[in-house]
């Protein structure tokens, strides 16, 4: 596999940032059953082989991690090839990382991760590899044990960051001020975010101020208890809301209309595409959400996943495509959870 260049390629532009940056995936180091450089390996003999692929999502309590896992169940049993093995992280690196050990104590030939966390994979990561194992990374990166992964397959999720700058100031102007209802500190997906949010009013936009930010585990109640806290503290100076998903921007909206506000007042910005939110992109509450294609990033991992176990050459990066969805254009999107 060619050496993959550093994660998102903007990166370059983050150094000196506050937290961790969104890396790339790595070339796995080659293991006694890999080729040596230079070597082409021969595929195997596979007709007939039911593939045995793992996967460890980072929390079930995201809804759109739910429904990635069901479809990832449904897909599976359509190829037929593929037995598929699925666990719950719930929201702990430690425990994904002995559930990677578990995978591997049962011979799969593929193991996903869908990382918590961007570091504390270093170690079973390597393991993975060593035991001539396709680890494929989706949907959030990981730091921590990138050179031995297979394949990364997600989003530019700097670019995210990006794109939630420019659609916020279209709606509320470039003096705008902001708080971010953020998820989990520590993730890669949070810090890639915050870093293209930041890097973005630097660059493009200077009179932007980010008032305050704070952190979720992606759930409701947190995401309305932090917008409280803004509430509180900084009162009619809030011009909007940068909520990092669906999930988030609800608990958000909650606090808000407890606060006595109207749809449109502070507009909160999205990920996801829920189907709960399709009112709020009708009434006025939401401009916009971030749409990623989440179920076919899923199965799109076990495909590569597959197909690098099988001995066929495979991309370093599978870029998933990020679309606004507004009232406008919301009918051309499936909201599927």
């Amino acid at each position: 596999m060619k050496k993959v260049l550093a994660f998102l390629v903007v990166m370059s532009m983050v150094l000196g940032m506050v937290g961790c940056s969104k890396t790339a995936p790595s070339e796995p180091a080659p293991s006694e059953s890999e080729p040596a450089s230079g070597e082409t390996a021969e595929p195997e003999a596979t007709e007939g082989k039911k593939w045995k692929v793992g996967i460890t999502f980072c929390t079930s309590t995201a809804p759109s991690v739910k429904y990635a896992w069901e479809e990832a169940e449904k897909y599976a049993a359509e190829r037929g090839d593929v037995e598929l093995i699925c666990y719950d992280g719930e929201g702990d690196a430690t425990k994904q990382a002995d559930q990677i050990q578990n995978l591997i104590s049962q011979n799969c030939d593929v193991i996903i991760l869908n990382p918590i966390s961007a570091d504390g994979f270093g170690s079973v990561a390597k393991d993975v590899a060593d035991a001539g194992i396709k680890l494929i990374v989706w949907c959030q990166a990981i730091d921590d044990g990138a050179e031995y992964q297979t394949a990364w397959v997600g989003a530019d999720e700097f670019e995210m960051g990006r794109m939630f700058v420019d659609e916020m100031v279209k709606n509320v102007g470039e003096d705008a001020k902001l708080v971010l209802n953020l998820g989990p500190l520590g993730s890669a997906s949070v810090t890639a975010r915050v870093s293209g949010i930041e890097k973005q009013i630097e660059e493009k936009y200077p009179n932007v101020t980010i008032l305050d930010q704070k952190a979720t585990d992606w759930d409701r109640e947190t995401a309305r208890t932090n917008m409280e806290d803004f509430i509180t503290a900084y009162g009619d100076d809030i011009d909007g809301v940068i909520a990092q998903d669906d999930t988030i921007a609800l608990g958000s909206i909650d606090a808000l209309k407890a606060a006595g506000k109207e749809a449109g007042d502070v507009p909160v910005l999205s990920y996801c595409g829920r189907k709960d939110v399709m009112e709020y992109l009708q009434n006025g509450w939401m401009p916009a959400t971030m749409f990623q294609p989440l179920a076919e990033g899923v199965c799109q991992s076990i495909d590569v996943g597959v197909k690098a176990a099988q001995g066929e050459e495979i991309e370093d990066i599978y870029w998933d495509e990020l679309t606004w969805i507004t009232k406008d254009n919301m009918d051309q999107f499936p909201f599927a959870w």
